[in-house]
């Protein structure tokens, strides 16, 4: 009955001519699927605007690059354009593509002999260092809240800190898929195509059953690990309604399971203090359960000087050279 409202694909009210970069944040879940793994062949311009359009047809059009680049950074899609095939793909955290969104300078580390001073965010820091100890140390299930432009900062800290395996579902799970169609005899490419084809038709029903015949195999491979694990990019879990598996995860990791640890990494916008995949809340038991990691400690202040770049940081924010 509303003038100013639409209604998207999976019936959420949304004002017309919402921009085109808050559809593109509510939308993402479309983009996380087939197609855009480290792994995959990667989504067209074209792909990547309709995805979202399908979703919310009354927004306002997705941009073309470059400023398109610049806009899926911020909602936290960390993607490269490959020039060749003319796509997106998802960057790896190991991929010597460096262009775009590169890892942020870390901290220099102090030696014995240097005194560091204990302002409000280096206290902030080693606090937070010693939770993360602290959970590594118990074991169990843990959700990681990070702003999505830090998200590739952050893995690295984690990884270089803490003995993690690092293990990517998109990776995990387009594995699987891939199995699990070899054996029923389905081409990928008709996976694909169900994949894109939109939510709620009988192709993207298929494709949900064959998620569920993966499921439990995807369970087991997590459950099964002999260490604490890191699990990233992460999205697809919602994408395919496999929140369940986080429930399993949550109440076996670190119990009566061979992995003691999992740890999920996703990101999160600030004003959120619930972990969500798209638009799907994180089933947690306790609020020990989930943390907002500290930007201090990303940017390692709690173990030393800060490079002296207050003048660049500053001339970046100002937009000057």
């Amino acid at each position: 009955m509303s003038n100013i409202a639409a209604v998207s694909a999976k019936q959420e009210l949304y004002p017309k001519g919402m921009s085109a970069e808050r559809a593109l944040r509510l939308g993402i879940g479309t983009l996380t699927g087939l197609g855009l793994g480290a792994n995959e062949e990667g989504l067209s311009i074209n792909q990547i605007r309709s995805r979202v359009e399908s979703r919310y047809p009354e927004a306002q059009p997705l941009p073309q690059r470059p400023e398109l680049d610049a806009l899926l950074e911020r909602v936290g899609l960390d993607v490269r354009w490959n020039p060749d095939t003319a796509t997106y793909r998802r960057r790896d955290l190991a991929s010597p593509y460096t262009s775009g969104s590169s890892i942020p300078q870390r901290r220099t580390t102090a030696n014995s002999s240097r005194h560091i001073e204990i302002t409000p965010d280096v206290a902030e820091a080693r606090e937070f260092e010693e939770r993360l100890q602290h959970a590594f140390d118990e074991g169990g299930f843990l959700v990681l809240m990070v702003r999505p432009s830090r998200m590739r900062a952050c893995e690295a800290n984690l990884l270089k800190r803490f003995d993690l395996e690092r293990v990517s579902f998109d990776s995990l799970l387009f594995e699987a898929l891939r199995d699990e169609a070899q054996e029923l005899d389905v081409a990928w490419q008709v996976v694909e195509q169900a994949d894109g084809s939109g939510t709620g038709n009988q192709d993207w029903k298929n494709l949900l059953h064959l998620v569920s015949l993966a499921h439990p195999k995807i369970e087991q491979n997590l459950i099964g690990q002999t260490d604490h694990l890191l699990l990233v990019h992460s999205g697809l879990i919602a994408r395919y309604d496999m929140m369940s598996l986080l429930e399993t995860l949550r109440d076996r990791v670190g119990h009566d399971t061979k992995c003691p640890g999992i740890w999920v990494l996703v990101p999160t916008d600030e004003q959120n203090d619930m972990p969500f995949l798209d638009d799907a809340e994180i089933p947690l038991i306790s609020p020990g359960q989930r943390t907002k990691v500290s930007e201090a400690w990303i940017d390692n202040l709690h173990r030393g000087r800060a490079p002296k770049l207050a003048s660049t940081e500053s001339n970046k924010t100002s937009g000057t050279n």
